[in-house]
């Protein structure tokens, strides 16, 4: 008797470790993107990068950190914003190295991405390297395609980096 019921607490022990207990997962908080974000219709709000003109901010050190405005309230985190967000948050605290990491981070996920690629070059610039932030934004430009308002700023950029090293 005592062999059956060491057997059946056994058995009893062993399903109720194998049996999955349901928690649910931690909140995720999200915040609101500095730059870009998505309207309720899910259309693109404005186009990311850090260079815009018209409403934009120069830093200290002539780099453009972009919009003065805050995005609208019913604005949607996008991969892109998040990380717009995040090198305009370490670039106002003089922070270029972390700018420059997240950067290359959202490069790693999305080489394609051309306000990426400004960004970087941004930083560079500020950072004292024109001769890189020329290639990056060379490289940003060929990876914008047909998107006017993108290569617009991109050229801008590039004229300003030829016009500060004359």
């Amino acid at each position: 008797m005592s062999l059956r019921s060491g057997l059946l607490i056994g058995t009893l022990l062993l399903a109720a470790c194998a049996s999955p207990q349901r928690q649910t997962p931690a909140p995720v908080e999200r915040s609101q993107p500095s730059l870009t974000g998505t309207t309720a219709a899910g259309s693109i709000s404005e186009p990311p990068g850090p260079v815009r003109s018209g409403t934009d901010q120069a830093d200290a050190q002539g780099g453009f950190v972009g919009p003065t405005s805050p995005a609208p309230p019913d604005a949607r985190a996008t991969p892109t914003s998040t990380l717009m967000a995040g090198i305009n948050s370490a670039v106002d605290a003089g922070e270029l190295e972390r700018a420059a990491a997240i950067a290359e981070r959202g490069l790693r996920i999305d080489p394609r991405d051309a306000s990426i690629w400004l960004s970087l070059a941004n930083v560079r610039l500020l950072q004292n390297r024109p001769a890189e932030a020329t290639a990056l934004a060379q490289r940003a430009m060929s990876e914008a395609g047909n998107d006017t308002g993108l290569r617009r700023e991109i050229q801008a950029f590039l004229d300003r980096v030829t016009d500060d090293r004359r």
